[in-house]
């Protein structure tokens, strides 16, 4: 078999962004945005811009404990904010069947 330069449009490039990417970072960012300051902005350094933690540390210019300490801090409040989601679309989704059955 040759080599065919019209092979390369079929390889997915993995550096580039999926469909889903914007859609998540667009959640992500209405779910930090009730967050202190210092937590947003670790939140969004590391999960929409992809920095690591040794980077989010250096551009705040802050330990790497410190990044981690407020990372964590972030995704509890963050898990948190959607477990009392849950519990509210469970109720609606109870309150919806005892209507359609009664």
């Amino acid at each position: 078999m040759e080599w065919d330069d019209g092979f390369l449009e079929t390889v997915t490039d993995p550096s580039a962004r999926t469909p889903e990417e914007p859609a998540m970072n667009a959640q992500i960012i209405r779910a930090v945005q009730p967050l202190p300051e210092a937590q947003r902005i670790v939140m969004l350094l590391i999960a929409v811009e992809g920095l690591s933690y040794s980077e989010a540390a250096e551009v705040l210019d802050v330990p790497n404990g410190t990044i981690v300490s407020r990372l964590s801090r972030a995704r509890q409040a963050i898990g948190a904010l959607f477990n009392d989601l849950k519990k509210d679309n469970r109720a609606k989704d109870a309150a919806n069947s005892e209507e359609i059955g009664a």
